[in-house]
Order: C-alpha cells, then sequence, then structure tokens
C-alpha cells in the first residue's frame, strides 16, 4: 500500500472516516515496511574468523576440537559454510565441522553431510563443497567449531558459517 495524504483537518471539525482510515492505513503500511527492514531479511554471521600460525600448533594429522563455540540468540537456518587457505599450503587436506547440541555440555552432532574442505596444492583457494544435513537451529542451541584436517604447510585459513532468520 502506497502513502495516501490526508485531507487538512482543522481543529474542532470533526475526523471523517475517510480521512481516519488514510490515517489507520498509513500507519500499517508503515510498521509492514520497517518489518521488512529488520533482522528477518539479513545475513547473520556465525563465525568469520582467521586461524594464523596454524603450523606451529597442529600437524597433519591432529586437529582443534571446541575451537569456537556460539550460542543462538534466535531461531536460525545455517546458509553457508566456507573454508579459505590465504597462503597456499603445500599438500594434504583442510577441513572443518560444525556440530550442534541443546546445551554447551551435551551431545553434539554435526551439522554437514558433506564437511568443508579443500585440497591443498601450493595455491590459496576456497572450499565450495559443504552440504548441510539439517539447517535448523533453534532459539538457545549451541554451535561448535572444530577443524577436522589440517594441510602439510598450513599458515593461515579462514572459516565462515553464516544463516538466516528463521
Amino acid at each position: 500500500m502506497a502513502y495516501q495524504t490526508p485531507n487538512t483537518v482543522v481543529v474542532g471539525d470533526p475526523v471523517k472516516k475517510d480521512d481516519y482510515d488514510k490515517l489507520k492505513g498509513n500507519s500499517i503500511d508503515h510498521e509492514t515496511r520497517v518489518s521488512a527492514l529488520e533482522v528477518d531479511s539479513a545475513t547473520i554471521i556465525i563465525f568469520k574468523s582467521q586461524i594464523s600460525n596454524l603450523s606451529q600448533y597442529v600437524n597433519s594429522t591432529s586437529t582443534l576440537t571446541a575451537l569456537f563455540r556460539y550460542q543462538a540468540e534466535q531461531a536460525l537456518t545455517l546458509s553457508s559454510a566456507v573454508l579459505t587457505d590465504t597462503e597456499g599450503a603445500t599438500s594434504g587436506t583442510f577441513e572443518f565441522e560444525i556440530k550442534k547440541s541443546t546445551t554447551i555440555g551435551g551431545t553434539y552432532t554435526t551439522v554437514f553431510s558433506t564437511l568443508p574442505s579443500l585440497t591443498a596444492d601450493g595455491s590459496p583457494k576456497e572450499s565450495s563443497n559443504a552440504a548441510f544435513s539439517t539447517t535448523a537451529v533453534a532459539a538457545g542451541d549451541w554451535l561448535e567449531l572444530s577443524v577436522t584436517s589440517v594441510a602439510v604447510g598450513a599458515k593461515n585459513i579462514n572459516v565462515s558459517l553464516t544463516a538466516a532468520a528463521a
């Protein structure tokens, strides 16, 4: 509904139903437009982090379990998971996993049917293979990020997980 300019009302004169309906319609239209601009349509960044100097802390056979945790403040629908090798590790595979639980100390289960991963070949690259087995996250659920595989010569990787309000 478009904004409707009401007729001029003089103090003391009665308000006509037509003018009242225009004011009411304008108010409803305003609230509808404000709601459309709120978080409902925005992308929510859950994790967007660089993990630096990996080779100092891990090798190709070790993992980083429960590196980050996030508690959902509202219901979410997971939408994207990306792994980026910014330096170009020499060989092996990078892989990370996101698990979900209803409590911080509870049992965590993976949200992926295919983990985000990439094969190192000496050049920087980005994964595009993540497939979610579940995308629903309830308000209060916990998400946990773990690096499950690190390529040889790993220096810096970026991990990101995004969602939309459910």
